[in-house]
């Protein structure tokens, strides 16, 4: 193991060899190098910026700025502190330390199961450390925390590790993997205009609230560290944090791009490249305060974008004159603390926050068992969950559109949702971006020819299903067909040598270079040229995920004659409902929940003529006919105040040959 100082390296990145072996850059690479070049321009502008860093000022300035920024991608916070209401539930001693089993709540009813570790023996105010446990779905019982945690109580430390959301006895879902259990939480925070992070950010402070108020706890004298993303982003957000000790994944928000590596969910910032905030802005925000980084040398992403990282941090460091607070600590190891890794971290803590710095010796008690340091019953916590909290956000979110009674409201009304699709997805100017091809497939319908059909499937333009159930038929009514790809579909996806998720991974990218994903294939659709196409208007038809770009797409564009849709989700509100939704992340841009719902894209098309067939559910069902009126029936009447009364139709539960059905006898009505 080394502790050192780093020249300024290259980004390192993990070889895609692997991951995009059967891809050519013309096609299925693009979106990928369009992301990166994307990012590198981004982060090519915030070097410009964080270089003029050169007095304590600028890092004040700068700390500011960067508080801001989170407290907006974070989406609000609480306005206020309820009661902590904390109970000590048991107390474990073993090998020279105590833990005591408690449950505080961050927000009313909203319960935080937490261990104390301290040492055995003391009579004097002590530094503590708020233990940040990553996604390991132990949580605060994981071997790596404990012995972290017993490492610092050992050493004249107090140590608090709690569950995060999602992990240990705060599993928030009685069913779904970890990782599940993750992107459904991230899905559902980023609907109702909330990053996963204001739930663990907010969890973290009132943490630093009970430490406060213990008679052990010097409040001058309160760390983070772990791997979580805590140590670095509420770290540089509370101004009580007197040091931190981040580990593992320290590298900038661009090298996982570059490294086609997904991020954990509250590491997804929306706008964070966009607005100039990447790791070396959060580190540098913990100047003039002690701060210790550790980088495993065989962990995820390479210790070379650790010390990139590190050491444009210290340029604010130097600004505030106290750069020999920071130190790097790279070492052999996987784990983000591991042993060479946590003991380096806590002896840079206690030398600078405990009154005796000591050498630090690690020896390997015996763990404490998942059950002992459980702090509710097996059967669960009775507690709200992060579901609970978004749907009560929801409820006073969700705009409540009367059905427009007459024209001029109606115009009103769709004048109105055209803004909020625009705003919701940022879709931009209608012109397409270099670097990204939008491959396409024309079938001519004969001699005579009726009118064009652009037709946009996840599934890709290629795909028998599609073929079959959807193209044939509009052939079949003498339509000729533009069958487009747009990024990431298709021909634009790229062809995995393993069972890598693509999908979400340029949805997270997109949303941290501030451009969603859904907001792209809308650009890519409405960029096409009316001469690549052939008509000046056209009819669009958007089948599973891209039923909703279409739709949106249609709506804010009125070169669309008419739409159809095939098996597309009935409602933005049934991921609330069912938060383990099998929708992807691109089908929910931030905030949706409180901007409109799908009914109001399918109105907002109005007058022109809409065909909405096998809506599906949160699972990729279809629904009744019964249920998707429910929803829907509202459409109707909106076109039937503006003299459309046929306008909007709809079918549900329809197999091949009835969609094929249904499809060429609405478009040769």
């Amino acid at each position: 193991m080394t502790r050192r100082d780093f020249s300024l390296l290259a980004l390192g990145s993990i070889p895609l060899a692997e991951r995009l072996s059967a891809v050519g850059p013309e096609h299925g690479g693009a979106m990928l190098d369009y992301l990166r070049e994307y990012a590198r321009l981004l982060d090519e502008r915030r070097r410009q910026r964080f270089a003029l860093i050169g007095a304590p000022e600028n890092v004040d300035a700068l700390r500011q700025q960067v508080r801001e920024k989170l407290r907006e991608m974070w989406g609000p916070l609480p306005t206020d502190e309820s009661p902590l209401n904390p109970q000590i539930l048991g107390t474990l001693e073993r090998d020279g330390l105590t833990v005591e089993k408690i449950l505080f709540e961050s927000r009313p009813g909203f319960l935080v199961p937490a261990n104390l570790y301290r040492p055995s023996q003391s009579s004097e105010r002590l530094p503590a450390v708020i233990v940040a446990c990553g996604h390991d779905p132990l949580g605060k019982a994981s071997e790596l925390t404990q012995r972290f945690c017993a490492l610092l109580a050992r050493h004249g430390m107090i140590g608090l590790a709690y569950d995060p959301v999602g992990c240990g006895e705060r599993p928030q879902f009685a069913s779904g993997s970890a990782a599940e259990r993750q992107r459904a939480l991230a899905i559902h925070c980023t609907s109702v205009g909330l990053n996963l992070m204001n739930y663990r950010a907010w969890d973290c402070r009132r943490a630093v609230d009970y430490l406060e108020q213990l008679p052990d706890v010097d409040p001058r004298k309160i760390a983070i560290a772990g791997d979580g993303a805590e140590a670095l982003e509420y770290a540089a957000f509370d101004q009580r944090i007197a040091a931190s000790f981040p580990t593992g994944q320290v590298v900038s928000f661009k090298a996982f791009i570059d490294a086609a590596v997904i991020s954990d969910p509250e590491r997804v910032l929306y706008g964070s490249l966009r607005d100039g905030i990447e790791h070396v802005e959060l580190l540098a925000c913990m100047a003039p305060h002690p701060l210790v980084v550790g980088a495993p040398q065989r962990g995820l992403l390479s210790t070379e974008a650790t010390a990139d990282t590190f050491n444009q941090a210290m340029r604010a460091y130097r600004a505030a004159g106290s750069p020999e607070v920071a130190s790097l600590v790279d070492a052999n190891e996987v784990s983000a603390l591991g042993p060479d890794i946590r003991r380096a971290g806590v002896d840079w803590l206690s030398r600078w926050l405990s009154p005796v710095s000591r050498t630090v010796i690690e020896e390997f008690g015996q763990l404490f068992s998942v059950d002992e340091l459980r702090c509710g019953p097996l059967d669960g916590l009775q507690t709200k969950t992060v579901v609970d909290l978004n749907r009560e956000r929801a409820a006073h979110l969700a705009p409540l559109y009367e059905v427009p009674a007459e024209t001029s409201r109606f115009e009103v009304y769709k004048h109105g949702i055209r803004q909020r699709i625009k705003d919701v997805s940022r879709v931009g100017s209608f012109l397409p971006e270099r670097g990204i091809e939008i491959t396409d497939r024309t079938i001519d319908a004969g001699r005579y020819v009726q009118g064009v059909a652009v037709v946009l499937s996840d599934r890709g333009r290629e795909d028998p299903w599609l073929r079959r159930a959807v193209i044939d038929p509009i052939v079949a009514a003498q339509f000729s067909v533009v069958a487009l790809d747009l990024r990431g579909w298709g021909a634009g996806a790229p062809a995995a040598a393993d069972e890598f998720d693509w999908e979400n991974f340029f949805a997270d990218s997109s949303l941290q270079i501030g451009r969603p994903l859904l907001g792209q294939r809308m650009k890519d659709l409405l960029a096409i040229p009316a001469t690549r196409i052939g008509r000046r208007s056209w009819t669009l038809v958007g089948v599973g995920d891209a039923a909703l770009v279409a739709a949106q797409a249609a709506a804010i564009d009125d070169r669309v004659d008419r739409l159809i849709t095939v098996n597309g989700l009935l409602s933005f509100n049934e991921a609330l409902d069912d938060p383990l939704t099998a929708h992807p992340m691109s089908s929910f841009p931030p905030g949706i929940i409180g901007q409109y719902d799908v009914r109001d894209i399918y109105a907002a098309v109005g007058p022109r003529p809409v065909l909405a067939l096998n809506p599906v559910d949160s699972q990729r069902q279809a629904v009744q006919e019964v249920q998707a009126w429910e929803r829907f029936d509202w459409i109707s009447q909106a076109y039937e105040n503006i003299g459309a009364p046929n306008g909007f139709q709809m079918h549900s539960q329809l197999d091949s040959p009835g969609l094929r059905k249904a499809i060429t006898a609405w478009l040769q009505s």
